[in-house]
């Protein structure tokens, strides 16, 4: 009898092991920031002719960086105007966990041509922003960095969109929530005319990290062990928002499922576009995306 219950033990013992190692290192499973040095910062934004961008964060001082682009505006009859003369609509992109700022800021640069300011910054632990990366900093995180955007004297506060890929779709719909498009009440004053995100942009989204988790380890009790939470599903019945969602009929990481059911769920005016042949990391690289985000900008 003792004999028999030794092989029971061991995989006991081993089954409480790994869901420690799934408690201890999430961290490592979920998020795989690069850092960037000075130098190649400093390529990146002389060659784009981006604007340097810092945001402190909490009380201990950590910074996040990132990148301003200003968009190009035209006057009437085709001139083009200084950046200074004109407010813009913003896209505030949120990245996925392995994404490099310093590449993807030369897949949006056609915002830039085509009238759109673009804010982009790293979470904290990326490039060069401070601290470690976690899903309630990186939620509290962006409102720091909606705040500076709605600040910033070339952007038009009442046109900021959200656009979130991968792991940032998760960051933009919290974004959404906790910065909703407010209507002007009294054109006199700015009272009652606060800044909202008055657009969302997902591409590849996930429901939450819960089902994630569920999906990858479906005999372990994920449900106590997860400590990043993102919940787009839950956020989508109460986000007034439009929405873009964009997803590949081939995505390797997040089925297809996921953005069918934050569509379904999302109150507002949505749009779900299905792109064939497309993964989970080649999105940007689609026409018929772009084009798809176009029209929903002019919208």
């Amino acid at each position: 009898m003792a004999k028999a219950m030794r092989p029971i033990g061991l995989l006991l013992l081993l089954y409480i092991g790994f869901c420690a190692f799934l408690f201890l290192f999430q961290d490592h499973l979920l998020f795989f920031p690069t850092k960037m040095s000075e130098e190649r910062w400093k390529y990146v934004a002389d060659d784009v002719h981006a604007d340097y961008v810092t945001i402190r964060v909490n009380e201990e001082g950590n910074h996040l960086q990132g990148w301003f682009i200003a968009g190009k505006a035209e006057k009437a009859g085709g001139a083009e105007t200084s950046p200074q003369e004109q407010k813009l609509p913003t896209v505030i992109f949120f990245g996925g966990n392995a994404m490099e700022i310093d590449t993807t800021i030369y897949d949006l640069l056609p915002l830039r041509e085509n009238a759109v300011n673009l804010l982009l910054v790293d979470y904290r632990g990326y490039g060069l922003s401070e601290g470690k990366p976690a899903a309630d900093t990186m939620k509290k995180d962006a409102e720091k960095v909606f705040d500076a955007a709605a600040s910033h004297p070339l952007v038009d506060e009442e046109h900021i969109i959200a656009w979130g890929y991968s792991l940032g779709t998760g960051v933009a719909a919290h974004l959404a929530s906790m910065r909703p498009s407010l209507p002007r009440t009294d054109p006199e004053h700015d009272e009652g005319s606060g800044a909202g995100v008055e657009k969302v942009i997902l591409f590849a989204p996930f429901t939450s990290t819960l089902d994630l988790a569920k999906e990858h380890y479906p005999f372990f009790p994920v449900d106590l062990l997860l400590r990043h939470r993102f919940e787009t599903l839950t956020l989508a019945p109460t986000l007034n928002q439009p929405v873009l969602i964009i997803h590949g009929d081939e995505d390797e990481e997040f089925g297809i499922e996921h953005a069918e059911k934050i569509a379904a769920a999302w109150k507002g005016p949505k749009e779900l576009l299905v792109l064939d042949g497309r993964g989970h990391s080649d999105l940007l690289e689609d026409q018929k995306a772009w084009d798809a985000v176009w029209k929903f900008l002019q919208k």
